[in-house]
């Protein structure tokens, strides 16, 4: 009787913690958005040479797009969150904005650059200033973290997430972050970015593995 009970507890445990488990989504595209004309809106989509600021006469912005998982038809709220990416280079030392949008289809426009892009399921969301700095892995501070938390919970009905990364206001020229610098060149999947959080049932779902289990230890009370 003991080990069927250690059995079904095993079970119901195991489904808890599985609901609890960190996810790392699969980074589906990352792109630079150019604005060689300076007017804030973007003019340009390009794939190679990821920067964040203002290179020569040209602003950049870059985004990295992920597509969620059903968070909101689980029931699931997030706890933690957080984004990295790798800076391999840099000119100055810019002031860079990271934010973050929705959409329910995939594509990628220019005007993203300035949030102007079209078919955005969700505001967009500043969240945090001054990412950069040395040139390795950066993560979002405590505040960044807290702002996609809460970011996540309110838009996880929605189907990609767009990260954008940019110059905070005008930017400086000559003042910009490189991100996915490899051998044979810049490339979106040598940025290394990940998008990561850990989801958990919501307060309804403890409930029902709570009633399955009383109901097991009935059964299992009653084969004995």
């Amino acid at each position: 009787m003991k080990m069927k009970y250690i059995l079904i507890f095993t079970m119901l445990l195991s489904a808890s913690v599985s609901h609890a488990a960190l996810i790392s989504l699969d980074d589906i595209d990352g792109v630079r958005i150019q604005d060689s004309d300076l007017d804030g809106t973007g003019d340009a989509v390009q794939r190679s040479q990821l920067w964040a600021g203002n290179v020569a006469t040209d602003d950049w912005g870059v985004l990295f797009v992920y597509e969620l998982p059903t968070l909101g038809v689980d029931e699931q709220t997030i706890t933690s969150a957080d984004f990295s990416a790798l800076q391999n280079s840099g000119v100055g030392s810019p002031d860079l904005l990271v934010s973050v949008f929705t959409r329910s289809n995939l594509t990628v426009q220019a005007a993203d650059y300035q949030g102007a892009g079209t078919d955005y399921t969700s505001s967009i969301v500043d969240l945090e200033t001054g990412f950069g700095g040395a040139n390795t892995t950066h993560t979002l501070t405590s505040g960044g973290q807290d702002a996609l938390i809460s970011f996540l919970n309110t838009n996880k009905d929605d189907n990609y997430l767009y990260i954008r990364i940019r110059a905070n206001g005008a930017p400086v020229e000559n003042k910009a972050y490189q991100y996915g610098v490899t051998a044979t060149g810049s490339l979106q999947t040598a940025a290394a970015t990940t998008l990561s959080f850990t989801a958990v049932p919501e307060p309804e779902t403890f409930a029902l593995l709570g009633g399955l289990f009383a109901l097991g230890h009935v059964m299992v009370r009653r084969r004995g």
